[in-house]
């Protein structure tokens, strides 16, 4: 990123040597991915100085129902509509527009992962939508799609670093990101167990973030 050889070997030498102990010290016990603490601290403030932080207040990106930074579940019985009601509120928010009684106060940039849905239902389910809405979007890649049928070897488990990695690589500066749905795009984890939910909670906290 325009820097030089010799300037990562001025950081490298700078840098002071943590050993185990350290960390311990710093971290007690609490953290099993110990090199990501040797990275960075934990931040810590005081309550005036927290008060006095200039932290921009969160706006509604479908209201009343999304917040940004806001982590919503979409459940209901197979077939009674989950995707179609996603897809609806994704074109909407693309859009800047309404749906059912929710509005979009602005078009924002939406990517939307898609892990059953074949390629040619999905494609006559969005011409539908963009018809019923009576409206194109000004910018196309306000909306983009990842979806089973187009790739070569499937979408990865998202549960896994992988598949995480590679949905985080295309987002760029989607502010809404939907994912259709968990029982096909997580694979690894057992939906009476909650700790196999951890990797996924820990990064939709990370997207969250």
């Amino acid at each position: 990123q325009g820097h030089t050889i010799q300037e990562l070997e001025q950081l490298v030498n700078a840098t002071v040597p943590v050993d185990e102990a350290d960390i311990q010290k710093r971290v007690p016990g609490h953290y099993q991915n110990k090199e990501k603490y040797l990275m960075e601290e934990i931040v810590v403030v005081t309550l005036d100085e927290f008060l006095k932080k200039d932290i921009p207040p969160r706006e509604m990106i479908l209201s009343p129902i999304l917040p940004s930074q806001g982590l919503v579940m979409i459940y209901a019985k197979t077939g009674v509509g989950k995707t179609f009601v996603a897809l609806m509120m994704a074109y909407a928010v693309a859009l800047g527009d309404k749906v059912f009684s929710w509005h979009a106060p602005k078009s924002r940039k939406v990517l939307y992962v898609d892990g059953e849905m074949p390629a040619a239902t999905m494609q006559d389910r969005l011409k539908s939508i963009a018809k019923g809405f009576g409206k194109e979007l000004d910018d196309p890649s306000n909306f983009r799609i990842i979806t089973q049928d187009l790739q070569n070897q499937g979408i990865p488990d998202l549960a896994t670093k992988e598949g995480q990695d590679i949905v985080e690589s295309v987002l760029g500066d989607a502010e809404l990101l939907i994912l259709d749905n968990l029982s096909c795009l997580v694979r690894r984890t057992l939906e009476n167990e909650s700790d196999s939910w951890l990797p996924i909670q820990e990064w939709l906290l990370k997207l969250r973030r």
